[in-house]
């Protein structure tokens, strides 16, 4: 008999509350990278995971968007689906805006930084794909820095959205200016002082996977509590439709709706076919689909998993297709801290691919090296423009100033002077020795 609505929804509820708690607590307990050979090129590559049973019908949706999750942190991977993904990687198209925006900050080149990061954002808030959270959170930072740097009054409320994003964040990391410190300082402040909100999110059809701020929720329609007040970006994706993504509201002590009318891939018809022949096959090893889902994807491999719950943990078994080549694969993982590290080991093994560092916890960019008082919220930055002086010319060195040979010379006789009155004596030994070197070659 096929699970209730309620049912399924509860199970599947539980399994991201697992999951997803087990992702983080493996943060702290990661094992050591895969070393494998890079590829040379991005792969792209099309994940699905189907149920043994009926009973595992939550936990294969919810691994399949877990699985999708971590082979996009494998490197030169593309993750690819039913939804008409963009050719290039969201990554190629920002990162130099904002590699570009940051030098600009350090430069103090407030306009060059602001067109830069404004670009960056047009691409990123444009791209019809998964954007990844660090990517997105770099964005909106150097985006509201510069804002606040031009004196532009919106700067408040993108720093305010970065934070949304990427909370642990520290005001030394605003270093750049006093007028951004206090910026971040008085924003802090704000939203300590403001309710959590909650969102409401509905897709049509239902049963598209929803993140928020790059973090998986549930599937619509889900409500999501305890948001903090503020914008926060809300993805939707369901295999067969384009992906849809965006910045939304979420009011202080109050619940938003987000309703989205998902858009038909072009490949839609093709692309289910493949899909609802795989799933009666594969069980079968009749994997022959798996060449059509690549062509409906535009793929350059195939990875097709079943999944049954296990005590404790998952099974996993399958295939993969990486060009014409067809190997079964198989693992059990468990359901504790190392479970995001052994999927993706699993999955970078099958595809012989590397795992990339994982970034999470590092924190964004921030300023060149600062000395810091913290106990009075005191930051002296050396390159600081106010303490910059007017150099002078190499022409002119110091040694050409008629005061440098004064002092030189008045240092040398105190010292001559000096040298009699403490060696004059007959008491050998009694003074201090010691060298005097003055090297004029290095001064300025």
């Amino acid at each position: 008999m096929a699970m209730s609505k309620v049912n399924r929804r509860s199970a599947t509820a539980r399994a991201i509350a697992s999951l997803t708690a087990i992702a983080f607590s493996a943060l702290v307990t990661a094992a050591p990278p895969v070393v494998a050979a890079a590829p040379t090129k991005m792969k792209r590559v099309g994940l699905f995971v189907f149920p043994k049973t009926r009973a595992a019908a939550g936990d294969a949706q919810v691994l399949q968007a877990f699985m999708r999750a971590e082979l996009r942190k494998l490197v030169n991977v593309v993750s690819v689906a039913g939804q008409a993904e963009p050719p290039a990687a969201v990554k190629t198209l920002v990162l130099p805006s904002i590699e570009t925006g940051y030098r600009s900050l350090n430069e103090r080149n407030a306009a060059a930084a602001l067109d830069a990061f404004e670009k960056a954002y047009r691409d990123v808030t444009q791209y019809k794909g998964a954007v990844d959270k660090r990517l997105l959170a770099r964005v909106m930072k150097g985006l509201g820095c510069a804002q606040v740097m031009n004196g532009l009054p919106e700067g408040s409320d993108t720093l305010d959205t970065a934070l949304n994003v990427w909370p642990n964040q520290q005001m030394q990391d605003y270093g750049w200016t006093l007028d951004l410190r206090t910026a971040f300082n008085e924003l802090v402040n704000r939203r300590a002082q403001l309710a959590p909100g909650s969102i409401e999110v509905d897709t049509d059809p239902p049963g598209a996977a929803v993140r928020i701020d790059g973090e998986l929720k549930g599937f619509s329609p889900v409500e999501v509590r305890d948001l903090t007040a503020g914008k926060h970006w809300i993805e939707t994706a369901l295999d067969g439709y384009r992906w849809s993504a965006m910045f939304v509201e979420v009011p202080a002590g109050d619940s938003a709706i987000h309703s989205v009318e998902l858009e038909p891939a072009p490949n839609r018809g093709a692309f289910e076919a493949a899909l609802r022949s795989l799933d009666r096959g594969i069980g079968r090893g009749q994997v022959g689909a798996m060449a059509d889902l690549a062509r409906a994807t535009s793929a350059d491999a195939i990875v097709a998993l079943e999944v049954a719950a296990t005590s404790g943990g998952y099974a996993l078994s399958g295939y993969v297709r990486d060009g014409g080549k067809l190997e079964r694969i198989s693992t059990t993982v468990a359901q504790d801290g190392s479970i995001a590290d052994n999927l993706r080991r699993f999955l970078a093994n099958a595809l012989g691919v590397q795992t990339a560092a994982d970034d999470s916890e590092l924190p964004l960019d921030g300023p060149p090296q600062t000395t810091i008082f913290t106990e009075g919220d005191i930051i002296i930055d050396p390159n600081d423009p106010i303490f910059a002086e007017k150099k002078k010319k190499e022409e002119d060195p110091v040694t050409s100033e008629w005061w440098f040979w004064a002092l030189v010379g008045g240092v040398t006789a105190g010292l001559v002077v000096g040298g009699i009155a403490l060696f004059g004596s007959q008491d050998e030994g009694s003074g201090p020795a010691g060298n005097l070197v003055i090297d004029v070659n290095n001064l300025p």
